[in-house]
């Protein structure tokens, strides 16, 4: 239902007005407690990124080698308050700019001990990935969550959604905008390069390889 409404957003329209729709009608029609966490992004050629974070993980920046969570503004998830007004916020990507987002199946993973993976240990291996190809980053940040996870079963699943700005001469005479979207499932296209992946949660059968 989330899903088929925001695929279905023609460029142009007010983003926040079609959250504040949205989560009315899911407010309305969803069973109780029910609700989705969806950050959703517009990023031009000239790397202009306009958002809307509905109760999803931050995602974090690398700039020049720094991990950091510069998505610090938010709103509650869709479907869960019906009174939650949504506003999109805008921020300016460099060229080399990497973001990525994930579900908080990454950071909410647990070893055997119960620990969880955790923001501050994605954001030390994220450090210093200037300019690492966007398929081996992601290969890095799923095998070391497995590594954490050592096995132990886990009630999320993973997804990861990376995308790197890189300014292009057609920025300067084309106005073409990009959709970027992360909820449970992601997907990107682009002014920017990306990588995207989801891993389901294995049965807890298997859960002890």
């Amino acid at each position: 239902m989330l899903q088929g409404a925001l695929s279905g957003m023609t460029l142009g329209i007010d983003p926040a007005r079609v959250f504040n729709h949205v989560n009315r009608f899911l407010c309305s029609h969803s069973e109780v407690g029910r609700y989705a966490t969806v950050f959703f992004g517009i990023l031009d050629q000239e790397g202009h990124l306009e958002f809307i974070n509905a109760g999803h993980p931050s995602p974090i920046l690398i700039r020049r080698g720094i991990a950091e969570e510069a998505f610090t503004e938010g709103s509650y998830p869709v479907g869960l308050v019906p009174e939650a007004e949504y506003t999109a916020v805008c921020l300016k990507l460099e060229p080399g700019d990497t973001l990525v987002l994930f579900s908080d199946g990454v950071t909410e993973a647990m070893d055997p001990s119960e620990q969880m993976f955790g923001i501050t240990r994605l954001k030390e291996l994220l450090t210093g990935q200037l300019e690492c190809p966007l398929e081996q980053l992601q290969k890095c940040v799923l095998e070391a969550v497995e590594n954490f996870a050592r096995g132990a079963h886990q009630a999320d699943d993973l997804t990861l959604l990376i995308v790197r700005y890189r300014a292009t001469a057609a920025a300067a005479t084309t106005d073409t905008d990009v959709p970027l979207s992360a909820s449970s499932s992601s997907s990107a296209s682009a002014a920017a390069s990306s990588a995207s992946a989801a891993v389901p949660t294995p049965p807890a059968s298997a859960a002890s390889d």
